[in-house]
């Protein structure tokens, strides 16, 4: 197991709602076509740095993770064990498909090829933020990706 990694559940809420009732983006693709529900760009970095609109523009269309929504009939036929399912947290092609499709829920969603979709995610990093202060202390934040939120939150 690399460093700072754990087992992490998929946004069970997130999975469970997908399950109980329709599609919530209103978008069902046809053939190979998949939609997924990127991760979301924050204003600001983990650092305090606000990003300027055209930044977060861009680093939301180079977006690589989030969770599969729905697919079409014949997406994932040719794929081997395991298949990834609806709800799952997904890793796709940079760049990969038709981004900002507006769904009923409000959402933006990108529709791509199965193909686009490179691995399941089952496992996520810590990320450790580490600031040295003038009095010569070191203070360590956690950062945990919340699938829940699909923003990275500071661990407790």
């Amino acid at each position: 197991m690399a460093p700072f990694e754990e087992d992490i559940s998929i946004d069970e809420q997130y999975a469970r709602e997908i399950g109980k009732r329709e599609n919530p983006s209103g978008i069902q693709p046809i053939e190979y076509k998949v939609v997924i529900r990127p991760d979301e760009v924050t204003d600001e970095t983990l650092g305090g740095i606000l990003r300027p609109d055209r930044v977060k523009e861009l680093e939301q269309a180079a977006a690589v993770r989030g969770y599969l929504v729905a697919y079409g009939g014949k997406a994932f036929d040719d794929f081997g064990d395991p298949k990834p399912r609806v709800g799952d947290r997904v890793q796709f092609a940079k760049y990969a498909g038709v981004h900002e499709v507006p769904g009923a829920d409000g959402k933006t969603y990108i529709m791509c090829n199965d193909k686009d979709v490179a691995a399941i995610i089952t496992k996520e990093e810590l990320i450790v933020k580490t600031t040295k202060r003038g009095d010569g202390t070191v203070e360590e934040e956690k950062y945990r990706f919340n699938p829940e939120t699909v923003t990275y939150e500071l661990e407790e």
